[in-house]
């Protein structure tokens, strides 16, 4: 149970963070680092536990040193161990695609039963942040983040075009370093087909993403019912 997790370390926190951000893609293949003493300014912590963190990462793979010249995101490593699915943001900048987000509604629910299986067993309700995504203008997604009980505060803070992923940095919360997802087929109730502005019944994907952070703990999951036919999702896989 998530309140029996042993907590990291500072110097494996620091290695969450920085295996986050290259699966993220804040710092990408190839990529030279930040200075240790860069990072340790970053992180608030001192160099002897950057230097530790960047050993742990270069014995995992995910770093190359290069002496002389720096520590160096491993070209061979574009991914995360398994996959890596690009954020909604990240995906439409690097296509040159405007994006919006638009709040639609902050709730406490009963736990979904198709996501129950994800949650600590005592949790029976939970909250339930809905939005629309739009890019170009044009409506493609309605989202639905469930919040673990680490991660409430979400609820006050967040804002329309807010990212998740950043404010969890902001205070310090997670990493994100596991994610799994499900894929299904699904058509668009009266609801989501308003929302979309699409006729009711249109088939849509619908993808449901567990993120967890370094010791396995919940962080959040997120519902995502996609209009294809404005916005692809796009997972990239590897066998490294």
């Amino acid at each position: 149970m998530e309140e029996n997790r042993k907590p990291l370390t500072l110097t494996e926190k620091v290695e969450a963070n920085i295996r986050s951000q290259i699966d993220c893609g804040v710092y990408e293949p190839g990529n030279l680092i930040p200075s240790e003493h860069q990072l340790a300014e970053i992180h608030e912590v001192s160099r002897v536990t950057i230097r530790q963190a960047l050993q742990k990462l270069v014995e995992s793979g995910y770093l190359i040193k290069h002496k002389g010249s720096g520590t160096y995101v491993n070209p061979n490593r574009a991914l995360s161990h398994s996959y890596k699915t690009g954020s909604f943001s990240e995906n439409c900048r690097k296509k040159g695609i405007q994006v919006h987000t638009k709040i639609l509604s902050i709730e406490e629910i009963p736990v979904p039963y198709d996501i129950d299986r994800f949650m600590p067993k005592s949790t029976k309700q939970i909250t339930a942040i809905q939005r629309l995504r739009y890019t170009n203008g044009k409506p493609c997604l309605i989202e639905i983040d469930y919040l673990s009980n680490e991660c409430q505060f979400l609820a006050q803070e967040i804002k329309d075009d807010s990212s998740i992923f950043e404010l969890l940095q902001q205070h310090k919360i997670g990493p994100v370093v596991s994610f799994e997802e499900e894929f299904s087929i699904t058509s668009a109730t009266k609801e989501i087909s308003q929302a979309l502005d699409i006729p009711q019944k249109t088939p849509l994907l619908e993808v449901i993403e567990v993120l967890r952070d370094y010791n396995d703990g919940l962080l959040y999951i997120n519902r995502q019912f996609i209009y294809t036919k404005r916005y692809k999702h796009r997972v990239q896989s590897s066998c490294l």
